[in-house]
């Protein structure tokens, strides 16, 4: 019986998918520890099982054990002290037998942070954040901690549980991967480029060790490095076209966009950024911002050549054209002479604050997002408030929360305007799950997004006995909506914005 007979029959044992020997997966596996420092040997295969799944586990350690010259490496906490050996140099086939954490157990793991966890660092420059971090006495609290194998950082991926815990889908699985590709140590095969582009760039990953470690930029850099390769996804080919063709990413008409829009409000300090998102696809945002902000009597103009941020582009690893569209954007704005700028979508908010200043860019504007901006006209009582009795929650978008740090102001406005309490969910403000739309899976992998938002609300949002979902995020209530219409959930979900006109208009959620 040879190597190639024993993979077949644990294929049958296991399942085709749970046998795992691509390159990517075997170069994920021959690295273990806390951010994958420590090499081992490369195994023969993975196979990749919880351990509730007895049967075929026994089965097949009795089909390998008929190899005497092949180890066995269990990867588990029940096997702590053989985790802890290195790899021997004989041929060896790991069995993966880590559980994917529920959401209880995520709860646990995030109680224990808030009650030791300090921000660790904080520094502008992921790569400085990055040997900070290796430096740190972290490190030697993770070598020491009951998941040394760095199964915490599988499990708390966004991504990861949606590919059977694979840890090559995993937070850690692809900063080995972004690891090896720049040091060429391995190339970019068709599964490394699927597991870079499976990620939502959501910056959960290692939040359960330190806010505020963007190891989520490695994946961005690595997915830059594949475009200089030229194996860029079929999907994102033209979108910079699109951009500078349509002004939005997907190609949608020119005409069509702001379609609802009566009139173009061209006067004013205070520029109000629709987005491609709302400007296309969520009209109700854009004319309940418009309707607050004649009610507070702000004078305000919208461009009527907005174009796109650009977002997309530096996500999708595009980064000269990502520079190239920035260019032209401040450009429209500076022409513009506006002081303020506004905006609905926190990906537009965090592409002018975090990403044009990567690009050397300064905007000559102050940026808000809605939330924000609309908080300090509740605030100094410019805007009269008819309170709303709705049983709620609140979604805090990635990019406004985890990235740009926005938890206070949205949670402001709903205690001024709500007649009720506003119901948390269990992981909220910088531990809040992602939806599942970003990092431009909404395009690449739809299906995984609409899984991602179908979790949340089945096991965040749905327990609470809420019948409405707020967020700050056109991608997140589209995502959400679709979720709950696929999947028949009895749940209204609505932009900020369109709660605030609500309140201020005395009209009804429809």
């Amino acid at each position: 019986m040879n190597e190639d007979l024993l993979i077949k029959k644990l294929r049958r044992i296991a399942g085709d998918s749970n046998v795992l020997t691509d390159p990517a997966d075997l170069y994920v596996y021959s690295f273990e520890g806390p951010f994958g420092l420590k090499r081992n040997s490369t195994p023969i295969a993975i196979i990749r099982l919880e351990l509730t799944n007895i049967n075929s586990i026994t089965k097949a350690i009795a089909e390998i054990s008929k190899f005497k010259d092949i180890q066995v490496i269990y990867r588990d906490d029940s096997f702590k002290n053989e985790i802890k050996k290195n790899m021997i140099n004989s041929p060896s086939i790991l069995l993966d037998l880590i559980k994917i954490p529920n959401l209880n157990e995520l709860k646990k793991a995030y109680a224990s942070i808030k009650n030791r966890a300090k921000r660790i660092i904080q520094s502008d420059c992921p790569s400085l954040m990055l040997i900070s971090i290796l430096k740190d006495r972290l490190i030697y609290r993770c070598l020491n901690c009951s998941k040394s194998a760095g199964t915490e950082c599988n499990g708390y991926c966004t991504v990861a549980r949606f590919f059977n815990g694979i840890e090559t889908y995993s937070a850690k699985g692809r900063l080995i991967l972004s690891r090896g590709l720049n040091k060429d140590e391995i190339k970019p095969t068709k599964r490394l480029i699927d597991s870079i582009y499976n990620c939502v760039t959501c910056a959960q990953c290692y939040a359960q060790c330190a806010l505020g470690l963007d190891l989520y930029e490695a994946v961005i850099a690595t997915r830059k490095k594949i475009v200089e390769m030229g194996l860029i996804p079929d999907v994102f080919k033209s979108t910079y076209k699109n951009i500078l063709e349509h002004g939005n990413p997907i190609g949608m008409p020119c005409e069509e966009r702001l379609i609802e829009l009566k009139e173009l409000h061209e006067n004013g300090e205070v520029l109000y950024w629709v987005g491609c998102i709302t400007a296309y696809r969520l009209p109700e945002v854009y004319l309940s911002m418009i309707k607050i902000l004649k009610e507070a009597k702000i004078k305000f103009k919208i461009l009527k050549n907005e174009g796109c941020c650009g977002l997309i582009l530096w996500l999708t690893g595009q980064w000269m054209e990502a520079k190239k569209n920035a260019t032209l954007t401040l450009k429209k704005i500076k022409e513009s002479s506006a002081k303020i700028l506004v905006t609905n979508c926190p990906g537009c908010y965090y592409t002018f604050k975090k990403i044009y200043p990567k690009f050397g860019l300064t905007l000559p504007v102050k940026i808000f997002h809605s939330s924000q901006f609309l908080d300090n006209l509740i605030k100094n009582g410019r805007l009269k408030i008819k309170k709303l009795r709705i049983n709620s929650t609140w979604h805090d978008p990635c990019d406004l929360g985890r990235k740009c740090g926005v938890y206070d102001a949205p949670r402001s406005i709903l205690r001024n305007i709500l007649d009720t309490k506003l119901i948390e969910m269990p992981l909220n403000k910088g531990y809040a799950r992602c939806c599942g739309g970003g990092g431009g899976v909404l395009a690449f992998n739809p299906d995984l997004s609409l899984q991602i938002a179908s979790l949340k609300i089945v096991e965040d949002v749905l327990p609470l006995d809420v019948d409405t979902l707020i967020t700050g995020c056109p991608t997140c209530e589209l995502n959400f909506k679709f979720a709950a219409q696929s999947n028949g959930y009895n749940i209204k979900i609505f932009d900020l914005t369109e709660v605030i006109n609500n309140a201020t208009h005395k009209n009804h959620f429809k």
